[in-house]
């Protein structure tokens, strides 16, 4: 079985709530919609947002931290946030389709919007196949 299959789909539909585990009055636990580890060399953080929403300051900083610690390890590492208009939440979103908003690389260390229109599959191609 793949990991991208569900051996429960209801199961996969069970929220996971963090009530109370907040610190500092504003800190608390964030999701990452997607981690890749690929051959012990490079790791892709993914992010997949409704129609251009928002990302918090503090999940942007994680990302980005989390990018440069894999960097400093000496692991190539990108994030990734992306876009999709799957407004009907009983539909699946398929994340290799979504559109990429912005890229964070550790070899760069700043976000940076793609020079033209790619999904998520081009610009994972691109990064695992240089």
């Amino acid at each position: 079985m793949s990991c991208t299959q569900f051996k429960s789909r209801d199961r996969a539909k069970q929220l996971l709530l963090f009530d109370g585990l907040n610190y500092d009055s504003h800190i608390s636990p964030m999701d990452l919609d997607g981690l890749i580890e690929y051959k012990n060399k490079k790791r892709i953080l993914i992010e997949a947002k409704l129609n251009k929403t928002p990302v918090p300051y503090g999940e942007k900083l994680a990302l980005e931290r989390m990018v440069d610690d894999f960097g400093k390890a000496g692991k190539e590492a990108l994030a990734i946030i992306a876009d999709h208009k799957v407004f009907d939440p009983k539909e699946d979103v398929h994340v290799r389709e979504c559109i990429v908003r912005e890229l964070y690389y550790s070899k760069e260390r700043q976000w940076r919007a793609p020079k033209r229109m790619i999904t998520v599959q081009d610009a994972m191609d691109a990064f695992l196949l240089q």
